[in-house]
């Protein structure tokens, strides 16, 4: 499917699902001529629910005995949860989390840590909830018009 659209320019479903089995980072965004606006929110829906799938698995006590180990964090989780996770089994409370990610210059010897994952993190990194959030309210408005 080489960026083609249904009449309307709306996805059908077979589209759909080529597009989401096909799409797996934001780096594959330029094979689709689709609207800019489509392929973040597939992505990110593919994301959460991969997330959601495997999250639990994941043992903040763990996470942090194999950091202390061997100084890395080969889980497949996005960058934020990882972070979130490592700084709670260090024994951070979720105030000092949310700080450390909004002010990664507090975290010490994690700064380096904490900034590559909030640049990386598309979906769960502050900006990337920030952005989430605009893009909540443009759509509410959007239908407020229709309505």
């Amino acid at each position: 499917m080489k960026g083609r659209l249904s009449r309307l320019g709306r996805l059908n479903l077979d589209e759909y699902r080529v597009l989401r089995r096909e799409i797996r980072s934001p780096k594959d965004f330029d094979r689709f001529q689709i609207p800019n606006y489509v392929l973040p929110s597939i992505l990110t829906q593919k994301f959460v629910e991969s997330v959601i799938k495997r999250f639990r698995m994941y043992k903040p006590e763990r996470i942090a005995r194999i950091w202390k180990e061997k100084k890395t964090l080969n889980i497949r989780l996005p960058p934020v949860l990882r972070l979130k996770l490592l700084l709670k089994g260090l024994g951070y409370s979720k105030s000092e989390i949310a700080n450390i990610l909004k002010n990664p210059h507090e975290a010490g010897d994690l700064e380096d840590l904490v900034w590559s994952a909030v640049t990386k993190d598309f979906i769960y990194s502050p900006i990337a909830v920030k952005f989430q959030t605009v893009k909540g309210k443009v759509g509410e408005r959007l239908i407020e018009r229709f309505k």
